[in-house]
């Protein structure tokens, strides 16, 4: 297998005031390669949304280690985690959490220049992300004035961006129509798999299987 980008081995997870017995995660484990897409899927209240954070660094692991292109993040203080996040790590959001008082590239521009990108390069950066999404005449409209569809297609051109090394996706379709779900989920696995990014999307949406390589269930705080 090829190695992988983002890897979290025997991980324990409990809610702060909670008991072993209450534990979220329960020893999971999951690695994922560059380039593949990986679907964890479980019903609500499994772990799947906690065990995306747990591996994009946002809670840390009462046990268990988590690597992030190599790097345990457990050896990172806070600043640091929050700064390899930033470089490496690209995240959708279930409500699309667009800016509304920002135009669509504008949306994307704020992440690039926050991880150091030129104004100048930024904007380029995201128009040229916006047009491989079909948003390439929609740039300077307000959230307010696209479709459901395209806020998620904004807000994968604001992962996407920047190349990152691994994609992080929580239900990324919830909101949307079955056609616009499927093509927001489309267009977001192959322009990630061309760029060799690591994806993990967690969902129930059984039209998301078809575009990934490999699922994995949670269950009882476990990966199966």
């Amino acid at each position: 297998m090829r190695s992988a980008v983002v890897a979290g081995d025997a991980l324990y997870y409990r809610y702060p005031g909670s008991v072993a017995a209450d534990d979220v995660l329960h020893g999971a484990s999951l690695a994922v390669a560059a380039g593949e897409i990986v679907l964890v899927r479980g019903h609500s209240g499994s772990g799947k949304t906690t065990l995306l954070s747990v591996l994009a660094g946002l809670l840390s692991p009462a046990r268990g280690t988590v690597t992030v292109t190599g790097t345990d993040l457990g050896a990172l203080d806070r600043g640091a985690r929050a700064r390899l996040r930033l470089a490496k790590v690209g995240f959708v959001f279930q409500r699309f959490q667009l800016i509304a008082a920002l135009r669509a590239r504008e949306n994307v521009e704020l992440v690039l220049r926050a991880g150091g990108v030129a104004p100048r390069d930024a904007r380029r950066r995201s128009l040229e992300t916006l047009d491989a999404l079909g948003l390439g005449a929609k740039a300077e409209r307000y959230p307010r004035e696209l479709s459901g569809g395209e806020q998620q297609r904004v807000a994968i051109a604001r992962a996407l961006a920047k190349c990152p090394a691994v994609i992080f996706a929580d239900e990324p379709t919830s909101s949307l129509d079955s056609s616009s779900g499927a093509e927001a989920t489309a267009l977001l696995c192959a322009l990630a798999r061309g760029n060799g990014a690591a994806v993990v999307i967690a969902s129930h949406d059984e039209r998301i299987a078809p575009f990934v390589d490999r699922i994995v269930s949670v269950a009882d705080g476990r990966c199966g």
